[in-house]
């Protein structure tokens, strides 16, 4: 009789372990493993997306970006001009940007101003739009950055008429020369980055719509002396709807800029 329950006893505790074995290798662990395993392959940051190596941007975001207001978000471009050794030559665009919904609308120049420089907005009126991205700070500048055992090192060219002298220190001849003829829109690929990680378009004011189809941005041509318009801001060419279409950002405030209605 005791060996009987000696044996049952042994049966249960056999089943639990083989019990316990078949949890341990159950689907819903396969598919935690297979999530982890996916987490690992998806991108250490959204620019990588873009080409671009994580640790420059992280640390343009902290040495060169910067926001006014704290709920505005640091984003950082570049292109790679060059490299020698430890250092790497950027032309780098970081921007700060946030989202508005409403905007300060004013009768004529003279309430607008009035608005502007007194805050005195009587004869204006806060009207809601539909969500925008707008800009809080950015700069463009090239950068070169040297390689440390923790991380870079960066130099940029002094402000006002020290600037090409700095630059000559800062830039092999070489260097110099591709920075210079680099005229790439990168700014507006920092506005992309934006767009894309706060899921809001920025503004962008239509001044002609040309006939070219596209699907993207790079499908459309230069603007030149053929398709430029008059404007009173800076025009580049976008893709929107399947057309490459002239205009212009706009990413200021309309609520400490008031506008004067059209």
């Amino acid at each position: 009789m005791n060996k009987k329950i000696i044996y049952l006893f042994l049966l249960i505790v056999l089943c639990g372990c083989l019990i316990l074995i078949q949890s341990a290798h159950s689907p819903e662990d396969k598919s935690k493993v297979s999530s982890d395993a996916n987490q690992q392959s998806l991108p250490k940051c959204s620019e990588e997306s873009y080409g671009l190596d994580c640790s420059i941007v992280n640390f343009l975001k902290e040495n060169l970006g910067r926001n006014n207001k704290s709920e505005a978000k640091v984003f950082c471009y570049y292109n790679k001009i060059g490299e020698k050794d430890n250092e790497i030559y950027l032309r780098a665009s970081c921007g700060s940007f946030r989202i508005i919904s409403s905007e300060m609308v004013c009768p004529d120049e003279k309430t607008n101003d009035e608005c502007f420089i007194t805050k005195k907005c009587g004869y204006c009126t806060e009207k809601g739009i539909e969500p925008r991205i707008i800009q809080d700070a950015g700069v463009v500048i090239p950068v070169k950055l040297t390689r440390t055992d923790d991380g870079y090192k960066m130099e940029t060219p002094s402000d006002g008429s020290l600037y090409q002298k700095s630059m000559e220190r800062i830039f092999p001849a070489e260097i110099l020369e591709k920075i210079v003829a680099d005229t790439s829109d990168i700014f507006s690929m920092t506005i992309k980055l934006a767009e894309n990680e706060m899921k809001t378009k920025a503004y962008f004011e239509v001044k002609k719509i040309t006939e070219t189809s596209c699907q993207g941005d790079s499908d459309c041509p230069e603007i030149n002396e053929g398709n430029r318009v008059e404007a009173d801001c800076p025009l580049k060419m976008n893709c929107v709807d399947k057309k490459c279409t002239i205009g212009c950002y706009d990413l200021i405030d309309r609520l400490s800029l008031p506008r004067v209605e059209k």
